[in-house]
């Protein structure tokens, strides 16, 4: 038997997330490219995919690991990039205002 068949989705979700997250640390460290400010995200193509492409969510959160967190980081960088600081920090004030009015919960970042 296997230690981990007894093991919870969120159990298992989280001991996925844990050690990949390790495994890929102790390989950049290994080769000499690990740093300590840049971010790896754990995706999925198909949840990817999906949360791009529909309007009503399509799989359960708790399925997503780093999707949303990525599309935030590109449109943080692309925002950033394209249009400077100061228009980041206006979308940042919109898109909190917009959540707080709706009393939604707030994206990873942005």
């Amino acid at each position: 038997m296997n230690e981990h068949d007894d093991l919870t989705f969120q159990e298992a979700r989280g001991e996925y997330i844990k050690v990949t997250r390790e495994n890929l640390e102790s390989n950049l460290r290994n080769y000499n490219i690990y740093d300590a400010n840049s971010r790896c995200y754990l995706v999925s193509n198909s949840s990817l995919y999906n949360l791009v492409n529909s309007s009503a969510s399509t799989e359960s959160d708790e399925l997503y690991i780093d999707e949303e967190q990525l599309l935030v980081g590109l449109f943080e960088t692309t925002i950033g990039r394209r249009y400077g600081e100061s228009t980041l920090a206006a979308v940042r004030q919109r898109v909190a205002d917009s959540i707080a009015a709706t009393g939604e919960t707030a994206p990873p970042a942005l």
